[in-house]
C-alpha cells in the first residue's frame, strides 16, 4: 500500500538547544510557501534535554501547540516522539527523542531514511536548530532548485537580521590549503551573484540550510554517519556530485545563522572553537580527504599539523593534534 507525505519535510537535529529550536519554529510558523512544511526534530541529548524541549515549545507564547496523536510511520529510532503543530499555521511538528547520541547525520537520517519511502514531497530542508529563516526562503530555495535544475541549494547565510554583508553562499574546499572556504563571505547583500560563477565554485552548501530535491536525498540516504559533526555538508556535496547531480545557491533564501550554539563552533576574532569542535574538525578533516580526495592525505595531514601550529598561542593546539591523530588512525563516529 502506497503511503504519503504530501508536505515539505524539515529537519532539525538538537542537542540541549531548546530555546534555539523554539526560535527556529517561530519563523517556520510565518513561512510564505504554497506547499505545507512538515518539522521533524531529532533530540540528540536524552531523556531531559526532550523533556525540556517539548516544554519550550509548548510554554505560554511558544511556536507550538498539543496534537492529538497521528498514525506515521516513523518511531523505531525513537524512545518517544511527542506530536505538536505550530500555533498559526497548524503545521505538524515531530519531535523524536533519540535512543543515544547518533551525531548530526545520524539524526537526520531518523527521519530522511523513513521519508524515501514515502511518496508525495518533492524536497526535504534540512536547518540547523540556531537558525532563522527569512519568510520566503523555503520558496526560493525549491523555485532555485527547479528552474536551475540543482540537486542541492543553499542559502544565503547573514549573521543578523541587519548585516550588510554575506557569511556565506555555500561552501568550496581548498586542497591546497586543506581547508574550507565560505563562498562569497562578506560579498554585499543587496548584490546578487551570477547563479553559474556561483555553481562553478561551489562544493556544498552550507550545511546551516540546506535543501534537497528528493532525487538527491534518495541517492545520498543514509547519509554517512562517520562524521558525527563537522564535515557533512561537504560529504553530502561531494557525493552529490558524484551521483551526477549539482549544487546551487539562492540569492533570495536569508537565512540568518546564529553559529555553533551546541558544541561552542561558533568563532568570534581572538577566540577558539571549543575542545570538542577543534578535536572533530582536525579529525574529520582527515576523514573528508580520505573518502573524496585521498591522493591528498599526506598533503592534508601535514597542512593539519600547520593548522595546528596557529592554535598554539589561543589553547586549541592539544584537541588538534588529538584529532589529527584520530584521523590518521581512522576512528570514525561518536568520539569516546
Amino acid at each position: 500500500m502506497n503511503r504519503e507525505w504530501p508536505s515539505t519535510p524539515v529537519i532539525i537535529v538538537s542537542y540541549r538547544t531548546a530555546d534555539d529550536v523554539a526560535g527556529c519554529l517561530e519563523t517556520l510558523d510565518a513561512l510564505h510557501t504554497e506547499t505545507d512544511i512538515s518539522v521533524h526534530i531529532c533530540e540528540n541529548g536524552g531523556a531531559a534535554a526532550w523533556d525540556n524541549l517539548c516544554a519550550a515549545l509548548l510554554r505560554p507564547g511558544g511556536p507550538c501547540q498539543p496534537a492529538d496523536d497521528l498514525s506515521f510511520p516513523f518511531g523505531t529510532c525513537f524512545n518517544r516522539i511527542a506530536c505538536l503543530r505550530l500555533r498559526r499555521s497548524g503545521s505538524l511538528v515531530l519531535v523524536g527523542e533519540a535512543r543515544e547520541n547518533l551525531g548530526y547525520a545520524g539524526g537526520i537520517n531518523t527521519w530522511l531514511s523513513p521519508l524515501t519511502k514515502l511518496s508525495g514531497w518533492s524536497g526535504c530542508w534540512i536547518l540547523n536548530p540556531d537558525t532563522l529563516v527569512a519568510p520566503d526562503a523555503l520558496t526560493a530555495l525549491a523555485v532555485h532548485a527547479s528552474n536551475r535544475d540543482l540537486g542541492i541549494v543553499g542559502s544565503r547565510i547573514m549573521a543578523a537580521p541587519t548585516d550588510t554583508h554575506v557569511v556565506s553562499r555555500g561552501l568550496r574546499w581548498r586542497r591546497v590549503f586543506a581547508s574550507t572556504s565560505a563562498v562569497g563571505g562578506n560579498s554585499l547583500a543587496a548584490d546578487e551573484p551570477n547563479p553559474e560563477a556561483i555553481e562553478a565554485v561551489l562544493d556544498a552548501a552550507s550545511g546551516a540550510s540546506c535543501y534537497l530535491t528528493r532525487p538527491c536525498a534518495e541517492a545520498l540516504v543514509p547519509l554517512d554517519e562517520q562524521y558525527f559533526l563537522l564535515f557533512e555538508d561537504l560529504d553530502w556535496g561531494a557525493r552529490a556530485r558524484r551521483a551526477g547531480y549539482r549544487i546551487g545557491h539562492a540569492h533570495s533564501s536569508v537565512v540568518i545563522d546564529l553559529g555553533g550554539t551546541s558544541i561552542g563552533s561558533s568563532r568570534s576574532t581572538g577566540s577558539v572553537a571549543s575542545p570538542l569542535s577543534t578535536y572533530l574538525e582536525f579529525r574529520n578533516r582527515l576523514l573528508f580527504v580520505r573518502a573524496h580526495h585521498h591522493r591528498w592525505l599526506m598533503w592534508t595531514t601535514l597542512m593539519g599539523c600547520l593548522h595546528a601550529i596557529r592554535l598554539l598561542p589561543r589553547g586549541g593546539f592539544g584537541p588538534a593534534v588529538r584529532g589529527l591523530l584520530a584521523g590518521l588512525q581512522g576512528e570514525t563516529g561518536r568520539p569516546d
